[in-house]
């Protein structure tokens, strides 16, 4: 509501009416005729002397209905001439403002003030004319409540008197009422604290009411404060724009910017009836930045904000949307036998944040960013060979000193059809007897590769390929059929992706101790088959086969084997 209207037709209302008699030119003489049925106008009477009569009329209209101090927006005066007599055409009426100080007691006075006061309408007989006289009314009519209108007509000799009707309408401002808020809800389902006018902070969202246009109010956010989420809400003057608190203005769908000054001093306007102004208070996020290891844990060092310090770094205080940098250790780190390499950031719901090494975060929330490594078994176990001319190869190595690495036995032949996956044997072993071929140590035979690759089943990954080779011939099928430690004899499932990380191409083997119907299906990160690489019925045995990835994006897969009751899903890495 932007304000009230009053009409001030009659309210108070007094006419005045002077009587000015004029005898063959000499000197009028002034006198009141409350009786006359005219309000202007005048008569000639016949005779010696000529005797003319005039009238004018002065109204007095209250400003009383106006509320002390509440501004006025518009008034406007309708003007009807109702009666005429005489030459009603050409008949006019003269409307003027007079001084609220002009005397209503003397005819002279009055007559005066209407001859020199500025014509403010003009009205002929039956005419309605609307005339704004807002300027009109200034702080003296204002302060009196009320104001003058004089009114005269053009014609003074001709016997024509008139009626008038004078409306006058007043459309003044209401108090309006603001909300002052925050951008927050607090603990008691409060918007938080917020003080008006100087005065002891208040609950939010708070009524400011009684406001007058033209008055001014101010508003201060109260900084710091704790919002309902465990978030410290404060009032920001540095950083990126998108951290800086401002003042904002919400009215009828429309938002304002108001200013950055954590107070605001504002002069009250008409369009603030039901204004909301919020203060935007920007929160203090808990960001911790850590190395991750997995199934290790988050140690080492990391850098934060250009500073080596120790992993996991928490308590990092930053006001929301500010940055904060950190490098990751970009070359290897060491940890009990297993080389861990920088993966990728990740942020606290897994989302993959960046592949670089170095990077900057502009945090909206409490976050943990985790530099992810992935770890290799890399360790030198001293593979090597126990070989004896005519004698089953011999393998030995040493073991890792990690506890979740196991070893796969790999045999390639020379214009064979790739390597094999032979055998998977544990910790503690040490050796591996190859009875499918005997050692001869001559050019004429096969020749043969051997890897004791290591499989660290935290995170499915493998050492680098490290074939060795050695000369040899296919051993007799009776010495194979009777061997206990023979290759074939697998007892066991197994499955696993080599190279890993990879890219485009990876291969997965896997062996069966017994025959049965096999699926093997990849999936990505978020659990969508992305292509069946086997389902069929496979013979017990060992077997390999190649995923070509060319057509996916960079990311984390997942290979799982299903056959009979026996399930596993592995990790797999592709970098692009």
């Amino acid at each position: 509501m932007w304000g009230q209207t009053i009409i001030l037709q009659n309210i108070n209302q007094t006419k005045t009416t002077a009587h000015v008699e004029d005898i063959l030119g000499n000197p009028p003489t002034f006198y009141y005729n409350f009786s006359s049925t005219w309000d202007i106008g005048s008569t000639r009477s016949g005779g010696n002397p000529v005797i003319y009569d005039y009238w004018y009329s002065v109204y007095k209209f209250s400003l009383s209905g106006v509320p002390a101090g509440y501004p006025i927006k518009k008034v406007t005066m309708t003007v009807l001439v109702s009666k005429c007599d005489y030459y009603s055409n050409t008949f006019q009426v003269n409307l003027c403002q007079l001084d609220n100080g002009t005397s209503l007691t003397n005819s002279q006075a009055i007559i005066n003030a209407i001859g020199t006061a500025t014509s403010i309408s003009k009205s002929l007989y039956q005419d309605t004319i609307t005339v704004d006289i807002t300027n009109l009314v200034g702080q003296r009519q204002l302060y009196d409540q009320f104001f003058l209108l004089g009114a005269s007509s053009n014609d003074v000799e001709n016997n024509s008197h008139a009626q008038i009707s004078i409306t006058v309408n007043v459309e003044y401002y209401l108090p309006v009422t603001i909300i002052a808020d925050n951008n927050f809800t607090a603990s008691n389902n409060k918007d938080g604290k917020i003080i008006v006018n100087n005065n002891s902070p208040v609950d939010a969202p708070a009524n400011v009411p009684n406001l007058i246009i033209g008055s001014n109010v101010s508003l201060q956010a109260v900084s710091p404060q704790t919002d309902n989420q465990g978030y410290q809400r404060v009032w920001n003057t540095s950083g990126v724009a998108a951290s800086i608190s401002f003042w904002q203005k919400k009215v009828n769908g429309v938002s304002t910017v108001m200013g950055n000054n954590i107070q605001l001093s504002h002069t009250i306007t008409p369009d603030d009836w039901n204004a909301s102004y919020v203060a935007n208070l920007m929160k203090v996020c808990n960001i911790t930045i850590q190395n991750n290891f997995i199934g290790v844990g988050h140690g080492n060092t990391i850098t934060v904000n250009n500073n080596v310090v120790g992993s996991p770094s928490s308590n990092n205080m930053i006001v929301e949307q500010n940055a904060i940098s950190a490098i990751a250790y970009n070359n290897v780190i060491e940890i009990n036998g297993v080389d861990y390499y920088f993966s990728n950031w990740t942020d606290s719901n897994n989302n993959i944040l960046s592949i670089n090494n170095g990077v900057t975060f502009n945090p909206i929330a409490n976050m943990s960013y985790n530099a992810n490594f992935i770890g290799y078994p890399l360790y030198n176990i001293n593979f090597g060979y126990d070989i004896v001319v005519g004698q089953p190869i011999k393998m030995h190595w040493t073991d890792n000193p990690n506890p979740n690495v196991t070893y796969q036995i790999w045999r390639n032949i020379k214009g064979g059809s790739g390597p094999v996956l032979i055998a998977s044997v544990g910790r503690g072993v040490q050796t591996y007897t190859d009875y499918g071929y005997l050692f001869t140590g001559a050019y004429k035979n096969d020749l043969l590769y051997y890897d004791v690759r290591q499989y660290y089943s935290v995170e499915g990954t493998y050492s680098n390929t490290n074939w060795q080779a050695v000369y040899g011939k296919i051993a007799p099928k009776a010495l194979v059929n009777n061997s206990l430690d023979q290759g074939e004899n697998i007892i066991s499932y197994f499955v696993g992706c080599y190279p890993n990380p990879f890219n485009p191409s990876t291969t997965i083997n896997y062996q069966l101790p017994e025959a049965g119907l096999v699926s093997l299906r990849i999936f990505d990160l978020m659990g969508r088959e992305v292509k069946t690489l086997v389902n069929e019925i496979k013979e017990k045995g060992s077997y390999n086969i190649s995923f070509e990835a060319s057509s996916l994006s960079s990311g984390v897969y997942f290979y799982q084997l299903r056959a009979g009751d026996y399930v596993s899903i592995k990790k797999m890495v592709l970098l692009k």
